[in-house]
């Protein structure tokens, strides 16, 4: 047996559309969002470590590249080779350890 459109449609689908409706689809939403309760988020322990690590991050002082350069060149120009400078150094990073 051969189907026949009617209005650019075949009358089974067209039947079908008629029945949805916008105010059953959002029936059927309010429906579905009740059920659904709060949204819950549960994270890993992988997550919860990176999100420390983030917050650890975010603590961190900023990086100072006219510092770093002004180091890198005294060191390159020897001017940390001497015994003052590396004990001056020792005693800086032993207080900050202790």
């Amino acid at each position: 047996m051969e189907s026949r459109k009617i209005d650019g449609s075949f009358p089974s689908a067209n039947t079908h559309i008629k029945q949805i409706t916008k105010e059953k689809i959002r029936k059927h939403l309010l429906k579905l969002s009740g059920k659904q309760g709060k949204d819950i988020v549960d994270l890993s322990v992988e997550a919860k470590k990176i999100s420390e690590y983030i917050q650890i991050i975010k603590k961190m002082p900023e990086v100072r590249e006219d510092r770093i350069k002004e180091v890198e060149r005294k060191l390159s120009a020897g001017e940390y080779d001497s015994k003052e400078v590396l004990e001056k150094t020792l005693k800086k990073l032993i207080n900050e350890i202790l």
